[in-house]
């Protein structure tokens, strides 16, 4: 935790999880859904430390937060989405 930090590490065991935990309900798809997150935010973080000579750390961190906002919009957009749909296989009946 000393080489990388409390928040980085906190980020890391928090964010992914609780932003898939938004798109998916299955445990192995909340998984995987959060360590494709995990790497996509570490990748994403590190790259934009590199280009812009920023603090990898919070760079990381703001990558992790924006990645977990985009998907928690669009595990909402697919919540009302569900919502709205009329159930498939049923017939309006008119009054």
């Amino acid at each position: 935790i000393r080489a990388g930090g409390v928040i980085p590490v906190f980020a890391f065991l928090i964010l992914p999880p609780v932003a898939a935990l938004r798109v998916a309900r299955r445990t192995g798809a909340v998984i995987a859904a959060a360590l494709l997150l995990a790497f996509a935010g570490c990748f994403v973080g590190l790259e934009l430390s590199y280009d812009s000579d920023l603090p990898a750390g919070a760079s990381i961190v703001a990558a992790l937060g924006g990645l977990g906002l985009l998907l928690s919009a669009f595990g909402l957009l697919k919540r009302r989405k569900r919502e709205v749909a009329p159930p498939s296989g049923s017939s309006r009946m008119l009054p």
